[in-house]
């Protein structure tokens, strides 16, 4: 595994290990290692929560004392999936979004999965809170499923502690922009990211959710380059189910600002939630 990369290969996914003299050896948590679904923690056995119209509700996913969770891929079944998602790492004591994040931006539905470029890793008698906001106005019935594999052997925390860059300095991230943006029929509206202070990140791909169609140019503020030569329409930015990664990760510093250029195209109101997944690399 190349240390200079933030975004090693998998650990699960490696069958083998190279040694230092150059010997191949059986990855030792490989045979001890099951698939497995990371869901709401419920004691009826539903795994499910009912939101009530436009309110919130904070859960947990919790991992018990048997292994290691890695989830790769995330999914959701909903009444609605009009509703918004704030993931809070108990571990880490970190959100994994600036603000809460638009359902159909990260989470897939019916075998067509989000797949993270990073994973979340769930430690042992660690949990994950998600705090869900239902924006149907209407009672909404939401199941959530974070596919990966648990790992049973005390060899895979060894090997995420010797390899601490995977674990304790990166993590997945969402940023969606800073304040919400809504623009009436025919006008144009203007939105900003803004990185945090405290990690570099790493954008791996852009998607997005609107009540109709619209056109969007995004420029960085830091060095005034425009990402295209002209604009996107929204039919071209993909959503949870259908997406694609950029050919190479942007890196967007600290502190740094996108600026979004809006311009509405359904002459109706229309509300954009833009989402930017990808890798927060932490401070040494």
């Amino acid at each position: 595994m190349n240390k200079n990369t933030y975004y090693p290969k998998q650990i699960e996914h490696v069958p083998f290990y190279i040694l230092e003299k150059k010997e191949l050896e059986v990855n030792p948590v490989y045979p001890q290692a099951t698939p497995y679904i990371l869901t709401i923690d419920e004691s009826s056995g539903a795994s499910y929560v009912l939101l009530g119209a436009d309110s919130s509700q904070r859960i947990s996913m919790s991992n018990d004392d048997s292994g290691v969770v890695i989830a790769n891929t995330l999914l959701t079944t909903a009444t609605s999936r009009d509703f918004t998602c704030y993931f809070f790492d108990t571990r880490r004591q970190q959100y994994l979004s600036n603000r809460a994040i638009h359902s159909e931006t990260i989470l897939g539905i019916e075998g067509r999965g989000f797949e993270l470029p990073y994973p979340i890793i769930i430690d042992r008698r660690s949990d994950l809170l998600v705090t869900l906001a239902d924006l149907s106005g209407a009672g909404n019935t939401v199941r959530l499923f974070f596919n990966g594999t648990k790992h049973y052997s005390n060899e895979i925390r060894k090997a995420i502690d010797s390899l601490s860059f995977v674990n304790d300095k990166c993590m997945p991230y969402f940023y969606t922009t800073d304040s919400a943006v809504t623009m009436l029929a025919s006008t144009s509206a203007t939105g900003y990211i803004t990185m945090n202070s405290d990690f570099d990140f790493y954008v791996h791909r852009i998607t997005s959710k609107s009540t109709g169609v619209y056109k969007l140019k995004i420029s960085d503020s830091r060095t005034n380059r425009p990402w295209g030569n002209g604009v996107y329409h929204s039919s071209c930015i993909g959503n949870a189910e259908y997406n694609y990664d950029f050919k190479m990760p942007q890196k967007l510093p600290r502190n740094c600002q996108l600026k979004l250029d809006f311009t509405d195209l359904s002459t109706a109101l229309n509300s954009v939630y833009i989402t930017l997944t990808g890798v927060a690399v932490l401070k040494n």
